[in-house]
């Protein structure tokens, strides 16, 4: 997510439904209760991502290439409604144990861009991520990891791995101070196919697992996210951008698809995840274009960090 922001994950297309699920915690190795009606978890995410360009003199241009990797705490799981989702148990988030989204390497190029209004406004598409996948664990509680993001890594994978994503495909337009400048916002749409759901901790209201839901008879997915999200400067910290030798060049070189890496950029947000399975009758239309996304953007389901959150929020997911 070149300089991501908030994360929304929903229905993909007409073909798909948006849908409420519950949640049996006994299914995990560590906790146990249960969570219903909920329509989406929501996150707080740290993005840092790196921007490298073919020519530093005219940086941020079309072929130029990006690499990020973050985080996700979840912070609550809310309903339709927008409240928060019914827990039960012995078992609650932030209470005694956490929920985390981890990303490792995101790629993208950029596509286009062009100067409107003053700022330097870019169109890029997202590549996959090495591996290809986005992991969702459930873990102890987090002490917080602010921009340690090794450390977030590491406390999640001590957990139980509960939901795997493939990204297939990912845009965003993003907008810059000036060319080569300081990010300012953007808007990010994703495509993800499920790999993995741990058996008996997802279902939709009619009682099906998601773990049985991954693929129909012929192999096509039938259960699967879908992302939106959105970064601008009241997102508080702003983001913050370092540039040359300030750039942290040790994690993913300082060179990378032949061309130099020119800026680093950390982030904050908030996000959500959502969840859709197909409508009855359109499996055979749907095929592996199962994951287009719908556009959410500016329709009141984006949050933006306040100054009294803390903690970290999916790319731009």
């Amino acid at each position: 997510m070149l300089c991501t922001g908030g994360l929304t994950l929903g229905a993909s297309t007409a073909s798909a439904a948006v849908i409420d699920f519950d949640m049996n915690l006994d299914a995990t190795d560590d906790y146990s209760g249960t969570v219903d009606n909920v329509r989406r978890i929501q996150f707080d995410l740290n993005t840092q991502t790196f921007q490298y360009v073919a020519d530093p003199g005219n940086p941020v241009q079309a072929g130029d290439t990006f690499v990020d990797r973050g985080y996700g705490d979840a912070t609550s799981y809310r309903t339709a409604a927008g409240g928060a989702a019914p827990q039960s148990g012995t078992s609650f988030l932030g209470g005694n144990y956490s929920m985390g989204l981890i990303w490792e390497e995101l790629n993208g190029v950029i596509t286009g861009t062009n100067d409107v209004g003053g700022n330097w406004v870019v169109n890029a598409r997202y590549t996959g991520t090495s591996g290809g996948n986005f992991q969702l664990y459930m873990a102890d509680l987090s002490p917080g990891f602010g921009q340690d993001y090794d450390g977030a890594q590491a406390h999640y994978e001590d957990g139980q791995l509960v939901m795997e994503l493939s990204l297939n495909s990912g845009n965003s337009i993003l907008e810059f101070t000036e060319q080569g400048g300081d990010f300012v916002e953007g808007t990010f749409t994703f495509e993800f196919q499920v790999d993995y759901a741990l058996e008996g901790l997802f279902f939709t209201q009619e009682g099906d697992d998601f773990a049985d839901l991954i693929e129909d008879g012929e192999g096509n997915p039938t259960f699967m996210v879908s992302a939106n999200a959105s970064a601008g400067t009241i997102q508080e910290p702003a983001p913050e951008t370092f540039f040359g030798d300030d750039a942290n060049s040790d994690v993913f070189g300082e060179t990378r698809n032949d061309q130099s890496l020119f800026s680093e950029t950390q982030s904050t947000h908030d996000g959500s995840l959502r969840f859709a399975v197909p409508e009855p009758g359109s499996l055979a239309l749907m095929g592996t274009a199962l994951l287009l996304m719908a556009s959410f953007v500016g329709a009141g389901n984006l949050r933006r960090r306040n100054q009294g959150n803390a903690g970290m929020d999916l790319a731009a997911a």
